[in-house]
């Protein structure tokens, strides 16, 4: 399937064009005020890229979140316009499990549990718990909660197996999250701060091939009230 991805969770907004796990063009930029006219700028300059027009695709694959409250906003209503105009199909993906199947595809360390967080500022992280082992497989809904304590239930559910630590929230709360968790648990490095474009499509060509066709049903996930 041929997929354009829009992911606007986290501060660096990014589209790409996806043809199986092949990331095709991608272009990012850093999130505006909520400008919608931003990120179809970045629509534009990702088909221009790769010389592929709308209609060549199978479908849009968007972020749907947890995270930044605009830019789910945002996303979600290019996307919409998007499948409105041209008839193709929406896939939501759910941030954290993108970014959980991005940590796993790097082949870290297959026995480990994976705690993608992102950061919801407050003093919080947007967090869950995935087994890394079975797919990765959910452990826990996801969060909004204090990034310490997050990380010592996850330690706690892993049970001696290593944690991966994942995400902007990881990044930013590194040192309280080392210090607060004993035992093989590890950070993941700095440049997997975000769901990858691949992962993005993976996660929707698993799931329903037709999409969703109601497009007033599509809700970002916010946890926590705007």
């Amino acid at each position: 399937m041929r997929l354009l991805t829009i992911e606007t969770a986290t501060p660096l907004e990014t589209v790409a064009l996806v043809e199986g796990r092949e990331v095709l063009g991608c272009r990012t930029a850093r999130a505006g005020r909520g400008r919608s006219d931003q990120l179809m700028a970045l629509v534009d300059r990702t088909l221009a890229d790769t010389s592929v027009g709308l209609t060549d695709l199978d479908g849009i694959v968007v972020s749907i979140g947890p995270g930044r409250f605009t830019g789910l906003r945002v996303g979600l209503a290019t996307a919409k316009g998007l499948a409105a105009s041209t008839g193709l199909p929406v896939f939501p993906v759910a941030t954290l499990e993108a970014l959980a199947l991005t940590v796993t595809d790097r082949g870290l360390d297959e026995t480990a549990f994976v705690a993608p967080m992102l950061d919801a500022r407050r003093g919080e992280v947007y967090a869950a718990l995935f087994d890394g082992a079975r797919g990765p497989d959910r452990i826990t809904d996801d969060v909004a909660a204090d990034p310490v304590a997050f990380s010592r239930e996850a330690a706690r559910r892993a049970a001696g197996r290593p944690v991966l630590f994942a995400g902007t929230g990881a990044l930013l709360y590194r040192q309280q999250i080392e210090s607060a968790v004993s035992g093989p648990a590890l950070s993941v490095d700095a440049d997997i701060e975000r769901p990858d474009p691949s992962t993005m499509a993976a996660l929707a060509e698993r799931g329903s091939l037709d999409g969703v066709s109601e497009l007033s049903s599509l809700r970002p996930v916010y946890l926590r009230g705007v």
